[in-house]
C-alpha cells in the first residue's frame, strides 16, 4: 500500500513495530518515511523501555522509519513538536483543552486520547 508516495507495510500481528522498522531499515528494504502497522503488538516498546502491547480491538501501533538527512541534535525534539501541532490544528475544531505528556501522548480530561475513553 502506499500513502501520498509512502510505503506503508502492514501486519496483523507482529513483535513490534519499531524492531520491524529497525529491522528492515538495517537491511536497506525501505526507505526513509515507511510506515509500519500493526493491529496487534505482542513486544512493543513504550516510554523508558516499558511493554506497549496490543489486542485486535482497542489498538492500533505503527512506527515511522525516518532517516534524516540532517544530525540528530536538530530533530530531537520532534515528536513534542508534532504532538504540538496535532493540539494546535485539533483545540479549534473540537472546542476542548488537549494536554501533551512527553514524549508525545495527546490527553482530554485525564484521558490518553488513542484509547477508548468511554
Amino acid at each position: 500500500m502506499r500513502l501520498k508516495d509512502k510505503e506503508v507495510i502492514y501486519y496483523e500481528t507482529i513483535d513490534s513495530t519499531q524492531f520491524e522498522a529497525w529491522r528492515l531499515g538495517s537491511a536497506g528494504k525501505i526507505e526513509s518515511g515507511t510506515i509500519i502497522v500493526a493491529d496487534i503488538q505482542t513486544a512493543g516498546i513504550g516510554t523508558h523501555g516499558r511493554t506497549w502491547i496490543t489486542d485486535e480491538k482497542d489498538n492500533i501501533a505503527a512506527s515511522i522509519y525516518f532517516k534524516p538527512n540532517c544530525e540528530i541534535e536538530i530533530i530531537k525534539n520532534i515528536t513534542i513538536e508534532i504532538a504540538e501541532k496535532i493540539v494546535s490544528i485539533l483545540q479549534p475544531f473540537i472546542g476542548v483543552e488537549l494536554n501533551i505528556k512527553e514524549p508525545n501522548d495527546l490527553y482530554w480530561n485525564g484521558k490518553k486520547l488513542g484509547r477508548n475513553i468511554s
